[in-house]
């Protein structure tokens, strides 16, 4: 039997496969885990004090230290942007911001920022774009991506947009876009987000 358990915060729509086809907990959800152990095991059900179970918990995870990005895409009027939040208890120094959006559905004659490089090679159909952070930055290409972000920064925007044609059609609705930040020592797993779930 296997039951992912995360901890920290850790978002379980991240878990990769096989992984993710199965039902996953939180740390904090400690009965049904027991529980589910016990079961499969035929043993009494556990009791345990739950208080002195999550307070011994947040001390094990404040000695730990962890890395954690969330990246979230906005789409504000016809501007996709990005929202990056560091969910870990350590810095992270950013190397690059890359996004893959369909072809058809940016703005080309929108003003798109240098920093973004376009390459369709990556994905048929898609453009592929990218900004870089000083540490990350090569070529002739301008650093638009701060080079630390911090747990206690909230959340960061880099200065940059991609232009989104509109309005949509439904099946253009449909279409996912796909995101991830590149960091030192830390690279989040390619995410995809339908571009009607961004208010498109």
């Amino acid at each position: 039997m296997v039951i992912p358990v995360a901890l920290s915060g850790f978002p379980l729509s991240q878990l990769p496969y096989p992984l993710a086809g199965i039902q996953g907990h939180t740390i904090d959800d400690i009965g049904y885990i027991i529980d589910a152990i016990a079961n499969r095991c035929g043993a009494a059900e556990a009791k345990i004090d739950l208080d002195e179970y999550l307070r011994d918990l947040r001390e094990a995870e404040r000695s730990l230290n962890y890395k954690s990005l969330r990246i979230e895409p906005r789409l504000e009027g016809q501007q996709l942007k990005f929202d990056i939040t560091n969910d870990g208890n350590v810095d992270l120094e950013l190397l690059m911001l890359e996004v893959m959006v369909p072809s058809g559905v940016r703005y080309h004659k929108g003003v798109i920022p240098l920093e973004w490089e376009m390459n369709a090679a990556r994905k048929p159909g898609y453009a592929w774009l990218a900004c870089y952070s000083p540490r990350g930055a090569y070529g002739n290409f301008s650093p638009a991506l701060r080079p630390i972000i911090t747990p206690s920064m909230s959340t960061i925007r880099p200065n940059v947009s991609i232009m989104i044609r509109g309005p949509l059609s439904q099946e253009e609705r449909e279409m996912p876009i796909y995101f991830q930040v590149h960091a030192v020592g830390y690279r989040t797993q390619l995410e995809e987000r339908k571009l009607r779930d961004l208010g498109a």
